[in-house]
């Protein structure tokens, strides 16, 4: 291990920002699967990862 942290320290320290963005993703697969278009979906899906990191 080059940083010294074990795998469940690392595990618990990126659950939060994988799960966010897993929510992210199934909803703007969901919202593409209802027929809008992926050209307004994907800017928003990005927009929404982007403030969810900064956040």
């Amino acid at each position: 291990m080059g940083s010294g942290c074990g795998l469940m320290d690392h595990v618990q320290t990126q659950i939060g920002y994988a799960m966010t963005i897993a929510v992210i993703s199934v909803v703007a697969y969901l919202l593409i699967g209802l027929g809008l278009s992926i050209w307004i979906v994907l800017p928003i899906g990005a927009a929404l990862c982007v403030a969810a990191l900064l956040i």
